[in-house]
């Protein structure tokens, strides 16, 4: 559902007894260039599993309000924060103002209970992002706490399509019929992260879709979970990778599914021929899950699926091109400190399933410390601090540790900037699409072009939940 949002909207009252609202699914609000939106975040009752469980909410939502702005426009989303604790709001992925970043001591205070925020956001880039708490991450994002941004291209450079889905993946984890605590002072699961024991589409522990034969999809795809990754394919349909967390790929590739990450986007196209149901899937080495069921209906029609390139993104990527041989900048290297904890090797180089759910559940960051690691200076952590120039191009390499006392995947996000994957392993990429966070293997390297391009001091950190509360996190100076 799409409306056009009114500046002056009235904030929802929460109210005043022991009955919450219920959740709602998430609504579309359009806001032009200049307009205001009413954000809050409050409690409210969602059932999962059969069972009303306690959640956090934006504007009721779960997701959030998916925002959809244009490239080029400028918006001011006015925060209240209705919780019973401190919040922020980050924009992830946006080239912005850092002031408007969300991160507490970095760009902001937090965000006290019944205060409000006033955040102005900027869009300079076209594509899928999103928004979410960067105060106990582990707890407030997992119980609720996130929503999608859509930035139209100036110009329409996507294919017709018959359809246009959302798919927010997500999962949580409950026992008893009851989500399973949260530490206090400190986020559990410190070791390798909350896994949920059930997987929610947009909020939902089932996704449906009904089309015609011959319909193509273009589906917006965010991982929203605290460490899940997916293997999302869809049964039956032919699946096009079109763009990822800032915009379009140089081309149009066919694929069988997508490998998914925790704040990572992508758009994939999908093209249905045949009549029947066809299963989503997430699909690993240890388990599969069904996530939903598309539903095609027989019309006789087939189309076909063409690969388009876009010369426009090929055109800008082109101009860092003489970057790409260029000697490494800096170098980062993922590594753990345990002081209780169980040291394990990885089996796979991705750990797509808990295999330690009782060491995890109570490791905290007293006995776990993620580490990024300069391989220069030897500084760690919230001691690093790159400083750059507006307009400096980096060559940044981040190796992924294989020999740490237990290895396993990130995912690093680089606030405020965009970059390039240059290569893994020593494999050129041969299709480049800007992002700002990327899924690194135990055991590998991966090479990232940096375009240090927005002024502000800015965070980088593991998006792991967990991770990020256990001090995986440092700062970049653009000056």
């Amino acid at each position: 559902m799409r409306r056009i949002i009114a500046l002056g909207l009235l904030i929802p009252l929460i109210l005043a007894c022991s009955q919450l609202p219920q959740a709602q699914p998430p609504q579309e609000i359009v806001v032009g260039n200049g307009g205001t939106l009413q954000l809050y975040a409050a409690e409210v009752e969602k059932t999962i599993a059969g069972k009303e469980q306690r959640m956090y909410a934006y504007n009721g939502q779960i997701p959030g309000p998916r925002i959809r702005v244009t490239q080029g426009s400028g918006i001011k989303v006015n925060f209240t924060n209705s919780l019973d604790e401190p919040t922020t709001v980050h924009w992830h992925g946006l080239r912005h103002d850092v002031k408007d970043d969300g991160v507490p001591i970095i760009s902001q205070k937090e965000v006290q209970p019944g205060e409000s925020f006033l955040y102005n956001l900027d869009f300079p880039d076209e594509g899928i992002f999103w928004y979410h708490p960067h105060v106990r991450e582990d707890r407030q994002q997992e119980l609720g706490l996130s929503g999608n941004i859509i930035v139209e291209p100036t110009d329409n450079h996507y294919s017709q399509v018959e359809h246009e889905e959302f798919l927010v993946l997500d999962d949580i984890f409950l026992e008893n019929g009851k989500i399973v605590g949260f530490g206090a002072e400190h986020a559990n699961f410190a070791l390798m992260g909350r896994y949920g024991n059930i997987h929610l589409v947009n909020g939902e522990e089932k996704y449906s879709l009904d089309v015609a034969q011959g319909d193509a999809v273009r589906f917006y795809i965010t991982a929203v979970s605290n460490v899940r990754p997916f293997n999302l394919s869809i049964e039956g349909a032919t699946l096009k990778l079109v763009g990822g967390d800032i915009g379009r790929y140089e081309r149009e590739e066919l694929i069988d599914s997508v490998i998914i990450g925790p704040a990572e986007r992508y758009v994939v196209e999908a093209t249905f021929n045949e009549p029947g149901a066809f299963r989503i899937r997430n699909v690993n080495m240890w388990d599969s899950y069904d996530l939903g069921e598309i539903r095609v209906k027989q019309s006789g029609k087939r189309s076909e699926s063409a690969l388009r390139r876009y010369k426009d993104v090929e055109a800008d990527i082109a101009q860092y091109r003489e970057h790409f041989d260029r000697r490494v900048d800096e170098t980062l290297r993922l590594s753990v400190e345990l002081e209780h904890a169980e040291e394990m090797r990885s089996l796979t180089n991705i750990e797509w399933e808990d295999t330690m759910v009782e060491e995890n559940r109570h490791s905290t960051p007293e006995d776990v410390r993620w580490i990024l690691r300069d391989e220069q200076t030897g500084a760690e952590n919230m001691d690093i601090s790159y400083r750059f120039l507006v307009g400096d191009v980096k060559r940044i390499r981040v190796i992924n540790d294989a020999e740490s006392a237990h290895p396993m995947q990130h995912l690093i996000h680089i606030h405020g900037q965009r970059f390039l994957i240059l290569e893994q392993d020593g494999i050129r990429n041969t299709n480049m699409v800007w992002k700002d966070t990327f899924l690194i293997p135990t055991g590998s390297y991966v090479d990232i072009i940096l375009d240090a391009s927005n002024p502000g001091t800015w965070m980088t950190h593991c998006h792991i939940a967990e991770h990020l509360e256990a001090d995986m996190m440092m700062t970049m100076t653009v000056v």
